[in-house]
């Protein structure tokens, strides 16, 4: 899949893409931008996080997929998931892969972003 992604809070567009990997877990790709419910944010970019429907709550269902290593700093400051969002330009990640499924942020025009998800 390749295409536009645009914010929840923003009217139109797609909002996310879902991956099924199983009969119980899939990855998400969806952005996230300081704006509405993440007014607070520090960072903006994609987010990338799979959901496994076979465990149970507080037990990790949903695990993000980090773009940079965590700093205590940066936590205390931005929340525990500020390194989570991948984005394109310099000091940048804009690729996640494992053995499942790879993400590239392809462009943005700096609210959307341009991305090509492959499942492996």
């Amino acid at each position: 899949m390749e295409g536009w992604l645009t914010p929840l809070e923003a009217p139109g567009g797609v909002k996310l893409v879902v991956v099924p990997i199983t009969a119980s877990t899939l990855y998400v790709i969806e952005v996230r931008q300081p704006i509405g419910e993440d007014k607070g944010l520090c960072d903006k970019g994609l987010l990338v996080y799979t959901v496994d429907a076979s465990l149970l709550n507080g037990r990790g269902p949903i695990r993000i997929k980090p773009a940079q290593v965590t700093s205590p700093e940066r936590v205390a400051q931005c929340g525990l998931n500020y390194s989570a969002a991948y984005d394109v330009g310099p000091g940048e990640v804009s690729r996640y892969e494992d053995s499942l499924v790879a993400v590239e942020v392809l462009e943005t025009d700096g609210f959307n972003y341009k991305v090509r998800v492959t499942r492996k």
